[in-house]
């Protein structure tokens, strides 16, 4: 039996970000409270707006042509989307597919499935904070 060759996925540059803003006063949309990345732009693009597109999660889906603000009153429907993708992650991504992180100038191969979730961590820590704040949630590339 021949065996396909192990998935290998490498790290971008991650061009992709979110970040939880409090209530907008009369100078800003509200102070940056938390930032981090959501991925790179082929790991966004694959696993995160391709299922959003396919399971019918629009806030998600929005990333394929623009930035992203979620207000106060949407941040609900955000937190489940993220939920339903996460779980279609774990049905979907396989076992043994990886990511490569540079750390200090080391590489570190790290499953997947791991790197997904965790990022989607980040997002539901936004939400939190957001909800929190009464702000919002912005995700999008710089």
């Amino acid at each position: 039996m021949i065996e396909a060759p192990r998935v290998r996925r490498y790290a971008r540059p991650v061009p992709y970000f979110l970040t939880a803003h409090g209530p907008p006063d009369a100078y800003t949309d509200g102070p940056e409270l938390y930032e981090n990345a959501l991925g790179g732009a082929a790991t966004v693009r694959e696993h995160w707006i391709a299922p959003a597109r396919r399971l019918g999660l629009p806030i998600l889906a929005r990333l394929a042509t623009e930035d992203v603000t979620v207000r106060h009153t949407d941040l609900d429907t955000l937190a489940a989307e993220v939920v339903r993708l996460s779980q279609d992650w774990t049905d979907s991504v396989p076992g043994d597919a990886t990511t490569l992180h540079l750390i200090d100038g080391r590489r570190f191969e790290v499953p997947l499935l791991v790197d997904l979730l965790h990022r989607a961590d980040h997002l539901t820590a936004a939400i939190r904070l957001a909800r929190l704040a009464g702000g919002h949630v912005w995700m999008g590339s710089i």
